[in-house]
């Protein structure tokens, strides 16, 4: 008897070591409720007289604040974003957000004529995002501070943000760090300026400074991303090295890299169609908003002759049966857009066609054996800097559509944008874009375009 409640006790004090052992994992995962109270200052002074601030800390500190809460309202999009940051003790959960106690107010007539009504949601949309830097975390949360309610257009005045962390234990995972490829061998770059399969031959490679005599041509290898821009969030960015691409080595059967021998391997630029979301948006990248890559103007990929056989396109095998679909048709995009000019001196937006002095410009693209008669998708955007409202008329294949309008602005909006997307019956190969930009009899009003955006079906 006595040895059986030995047994028990035993059991006992296991099974609470146990529980607490469970409680205390559970606890390391659990994610706190967190919360904020956040208040937007319309009413404040231009940010310029900041300046004036004396060093008297306590009684100036509420008007700094107001005033650097002017500097959170942001165009985004074309969309007025306010953003409000904060020093936090994990990372936020983004699929948690709560906004609650929205207080609104009346917009003035004065406020009302800066907004540009068709971008103006029906309810506040809103996101939440950290960050770290320098060991420390930041939470920021962005909200659309002007709301169209019951068909009136009000600004928010105040919100409460209601969020929790993150999994603290995915928050401390770091991935290995590892030695790249490129730390060991002889690696030789070239830069790929058009997206499309590309040749590479014998004299390619002596050129850029590498000895063909005697390779292996089974042992060559290219590594590169190509153009495609990063995420703009950088826990997206799953590629820590670069990554090899599978080639076709045309003669590398007989060990030798002669002078008919080459290199086909599909490389990307850093413009235009990647295949991620590209009609959103009116046609634009869905995260980027544009055709271009907006960290570099060069694509390059790197070529070396390793120890082991490299990477190859595996051969399709074709299908046995009867076809079930003829395909005789394919979608061609083309686009013009250019980054010349920051009308707004920050943020990722550039423009590029300026409408000034020269008002009307025109843009030709040509898509041949285009399907006459079926539907071509044509999006233009642009953008104006004027003080009184201003437009810009577009003509297509001598066709007028809907012209794009753009309001006047007034600090702090610094630029309005417009955009407009239509379907026309296909006509001719060549497909003319006129716009002729009406600055309203005001000089100093300045038109700017984005971006021309056309797909079309080709035979």
């Amino acid at each position: 008897m006595l040895h059986t409640k030995c047994i028990f006790e035993a059991l006992f004090v296991m099974m609470r070591k146990l529980l607490l052992l469970l409680v205390g994992f559970m606890l390391s995962c659990i994610t706190y409720s967190q919360n904020r109270d956040i208040t937007i200052h319309w009413d404040i002074d231009d940010v310029s007289k900041s300046r004036e601030l004396k060093s008297n800390k306590a009684n100036n500190y509420n008007r700094l604040e107001r005033m650097l809460s002017r500097v959170n309202l942001q165009l985004e999009s074309d969309v007025l974003i306010y953003r409000h940051q904060w020093e936090d003790k994990g990372f936020a959960n983004e699929n948690s957000l709560e906004i609650v106690n929205i207080k609104y107010g009346n917009l003035s007539s004065e406020e009302l004529k800066k907004v540009n009504k068709k971008l103006v949601p029906n309810k506040p949309e809103y996101s939440i995002s950290s960050s770290k830097g320098r060991n420390k975390i930041y939470t920021s949360v962005s909200i659309s501070p002007v709301v169209k309610v019951n068909g009136q257009y009000r600004k928010i005045h105040s919100f409460s943000v209601n969020y929790s962390y993150k999994n603290r234990l995915r928050n401390n995972t770091r991935m290995p760090i590892v030695n790249s490829v490129l730390a060991t061998g002889n690696w030789y770059k070239f830069k790929v300026e058009k997206t499309g399969i590309h040749r590479i031959d014998k004299g390619f490679l002596n050129d850029l400074g590498m000895n063909t005599d005697g390779i292996n041509p089974r042992n060559l290898k290219i590594y590169g991303n190509g153009g495609k821009p990063l995420p703009l969030v950088n826990e997206d960015n799953l590629s820590f090295d670069l990554p090899e691409n599978a080639i076709q080595v045309i003669g590398e059967e007989d060990g030798s890299f002669d002078n008919a021998d080459f290199i086909l391997f599909y490389g990307t630029s850093v413009d235009g169609y990647n295949g991620d979301g590209f009609f959103e948006q009116g046609g634009a990248f869905f995260e980027n908003g544009s055709f271009l890559n907006p960290y570099s103007d060069e694509s390059y990929y790197y070529v070396t002759v390793g120890d082991s056989p490299g990477k190859r396109v595996s051969p399709m095998v074709e299908p046995t049966g009867s076809a079930t679909v003829t395909i005789n048709r394919f979608d061609d995009i083309q686009f013009h857009e250019e980054d010349e000019f920051s009308p707004a001196k920050v943020g990722r937006r550039w423009f590029g066609n300026r409408f000034d002095i020269e008002s009307e410009q025109s843009f030709e693209f040509n898509f041949p054996n285009i399907s006459s008669g079926q539907p071509m998708a044509v999006t233009v955007r642009a953008a104006a800097a004027s003080e009184s409202t201003t437009s810009m008329a577009i003509s297509i294949n001598a066709t007028s559509i809907d012209p794009l309008t753009f309001s006047s602005i007034d600090d702090p909006i610094l630029l309005t944008v417009d955009q407009t997307q239509v379907d026309i019956p296909a006509s001719t190969e060549t497909v003319t874009v006129d716009l002729t930009y009406n600055n309203s009899g005001n000089p100093s009003s300045v038109g700017y375009l984005d971006y021309i955006f056309i797909r079309a079906l080709r035979n």
